[in-house]
């Protein structure tokens, strides 16, 4: 087990990572510094407050009660003084200082993605994920996410349905009891089967309170080199999450969304802000410097999509000549070429026509 004394420190609820880097500053090694009266903990720069709290927590305690939750919950922990501890955390906004995780650590050598955007979702949403999200994890690239329902949660299957590897940062602990949303603890199970990770700051027995997400979210903003949102309404929270990431000196890329959508404002207004638009899914696999996928995916194409597929194989049209020739509603056939664009499947030409790439 890495530094006792530093996970129990982060076990206490009243002790986050600004007060456990003053008693870092403070004391020779956390032994001392787990155990320091109320004076020494006021050298340390502690509120009174959190020093009283602290000193009444810390006699509840148990240490071997909790190891063997650790161990029958399966699971581990790192330390921001371990080797395996993930570079990217070291340069963001408060870096935790303890970690805690189910599954494998390796993926952290994996190139990665967060993709994020909102609980309350389009069909159009669920598309773009299916467009872009499964052939990025078949082409190698580990998606993060954060667990929730919606894009979160979709995002994660998808990765499972592209037979690839997904980090799930949820926020609250990892016990089966407490992991949020409790709906999520089987799509959990399977990201670890399949090779994942699901990572925390937070101690296994910590529900998913509304104060842990912000500090969840720079975490997912944090680990990855690039934030997609997928979809976000004016106030989306993932948007916070996108936020972090420019902060952090992280690329920020959204899937532009109908401008009579609302729930596509805010993915709009990040891209008008400098957000870098995902036209393509080839749009992601050149920035990581992958090869597009083997073979392009038509399996999950829905009806309109496969006649226009069809009506291109025999040449380039515009959209009001697909609309003629197929006999499609113009705003289907408008987002049914998005989506396909999405997917790598079709590009605009000059002169306003669509072809097959």
């Amino acid at each position: 087990m890495p530094d006792r004394y530093l996970t129990y420190l982060s076990a206490c609820p009243y002790l986050g990572p600004a007060s456990l880097s003053r008693l870092q500053v403070c004391f020779k090694d956390w032994n001392s510094a787990f155990n320091a009266s109320f004076s020494e903990l006021k050298d340390a720069k502690l509120q009174p407050a959190t020093i009283t709290k602290f000193l009444n927590w810390r006699p509840t305690f148990n240490a071997k009660s909790f190891e063997q939750f650790l161990v029958v919950e399966q699971i581990k922990t790192i330390t921001i003084e371990d080797d395996n501890y993930p570079q990217s955390f070291k340069n963001i906004y408060q870096p935790p200082f303890v970690l805690f995780y189910k599954g494998s650590l390796k993926i952290f050598n994996t190139p990665l993605l967060s993709v994020v955007g909102s609980r309350r979702h389009s069909p159009y949403a669920r598309q773009a994920i299916n467009a872009l999200v499964k052939p990025v994890a078949e082409a190698g690239i580990t998606i993060v996410s954060g667990l929730a329902i919606g894009i979160d949660s979709l995002a994660h299957q998808a990765a499972l349905d592209g037979h690839g590897f997904t980090i799930a940062i949820p926020g609250s602990g990892l016990a089966k009891k407490h992991l949020y949303p409790h709906s999520h603890e089987r799509l959990a199970q399977q990201i670890i089967e399949q090779g994942g990770l699901l990572l925390s700051e937070f101690a296994p027995n910590v529900d998913g309170l509304p104060p842990n997400f912000p500090r969840r979210n720079r975490l997912i903003a944090g680990l990855s080199p690039v934030t997609l949102v997928i979809e976000a309404a004016k106030r989306s929270g993932s948007l916070i999450t996108a936020r972090l990431a420019m902060e952090h000196g992280r690329e920020v890329w959204a899937v532009p969304g109908p401008i009579t959508s609302p729930q596509s404002i805010g993915t709009n207004n990040l891209i008008s802000q400098g957000a870098t638009p995902i036209l393509s899914v080839n749009d992601i696999l050149e920035f990581y410097n992958l090869g597009v996928p083997k073979t392009k995916n038509s399996n999950n194409l829905d009806t309109h999509q496969l006649a226009i597929i069809n009506a291109l194989k025999q040449q380039p049209l515009a959209t009001d000549e697909l609309t003629s020739l197929l006999k499609i509603d113009i705003r289907v056939i408008t987002q049914s070429l998005t989506l396909l664009q999405l997917q790598g499947l079709v590009g605009d030409y000059d002169g306003g026509l669509w072809g097959l790439l």
